[in-house]
């Protein structure tokens, strides 16, 4: 008996040291800079991505996702790992169509179909747990996810426990990130000036039968007009951006005092289903959820970067820092 009581102590006391040490990172103001590769690619130090134990067993997780046509089961399936438990599953769904594959606890809400994910996400937190936000109560991670498993198919992705040790040291993280393209070796991280240069004039369908483009062009001469006009506090010189609309945030990145920003965004989202400005906000969660970098770590990626990205295949992609080997 005594000797239960001296190994329940001394799994209560590990238990205690690597929750104050996971709390630590969390509560760090700035992105882990400790390695310009890793800062590079929006990833962390290589100690911190590989330290045992899990951060999954000391945050509550929460899984938001946006739903129109397709089955759900793949996300449990290939994406989650086996045993893993959720805080909380929501489904949004948008187009009418029943929801397959959801675990039997998920909430599920009916909203119009507008808007696409970054209408869900927006949705979503402005009206998160304010409860929870102004009790301090912050040790939750989100993640935001599609019902469609296309870009995990096309891209390198991060697995759920990268993305979740990202998430935990940076605020935010993204599921994907293109490492190279031919000699052209792309960061997270764009040039703010140029990124606010960004627009998609020409219309936009990923499926041909269901994506009309009749109204996808905004009254918005680009990105950065766009921003302004909804007063987002967007990090900059250097803007942060996931791309594919899959990402994790902490929920301190997104206090009470950001309410009304997810609001407008909202409601500039509810102007129809397939439009330029979802595509607009596809390129604000992570300027918008991510800690900031200090000064030093935007001087190191500027010095590494040769080029600033926005012709040819870069267009969707402008103000990307890039270098050459």
């Amino acid at each position: 008996k005594e000797e239960m009581m001296r190994n329940e102590m001394e799994v209560n006391e590990d238990y205690a040291v690597n929750k104050s040490r996971w709390n630590e990172i969390f509560d760090r103001l700035y992105v882990d800079d400790s390695n310009l590769t890793a800062l590079w690619l929006g990833e962390i130090s290589e100690d911190v991505m590989k330290w045992n134990p899990n951060p999954v067993k000391f945050f509550r997780i929460t899984l938001v996702i946006s739903h129109c046509d397709k089955p759900l089961g793949w996300i449990w399936d290939q994406f989650l790992p086996p045993g893993v438990v959720l805080n909380r599953v929501v489904i949004y769904s948008k187009c009418g169509k029943e929801v397959i594959g959801a675990p039997d606890d998920a909430e599920i809400v009916i909203l119009p179909n507008v808007g696409r994910c970054d209408h869900t996400y927006a949705y979503h937190l402005a009206r998160s747990d304010q409860a929870s936000l102004n009790k301090n109560q912050l040790n939750e991670i989100v993640l935001f996810m599609k019902d469609n498993p296309q870009r995990m198919e096309w891209w390198d992705r991060r697995s759920f426990d990268e993305l979740l040790r990202i998430t935990v040291s940076n605020g935010f993280g993204c599921i994907e990130q293109e490492k190279v393209f031919k000699n052209m070796y792309p960061s997270y991280y764009h040039l703010h000036s140029k990124w606010r240069e960004f627009k998609m004039k020409g219309g936009y369908s990923r499926e041909k039968d269901r994506d009309k483009v009749d109204v996808f062009s905004s009254v918005y001469p680009d990105l950065g007009t766009w921003a302004d006009s909804l007063e987002i506090p967007i990090l900059q010189p250097l803007t942060p951006v996931c791309y594919g609309g899959v990402f994790a945030a902490s929920l301190r990145s997104y206090t009470s005092d950001r309410v009304s920003v997810w609001k407008r965004i909202e409601e500039n989202l509810s102007r129809g289903d397939n439009i330029e400005e979802g595509h607009f906000c596809e390129r604000i969660w992570a300027g918008l959820l991510s800690k900031p970098l200090q000064e030093s770590a935007v001087i190191s990626l500027m010095n590494k970067k040769t080029n600033v990205m926005c012709k040819a295949r870069w267009q969707n992609r402008c103000g990307d820092l890039a270098y050459i080997e």
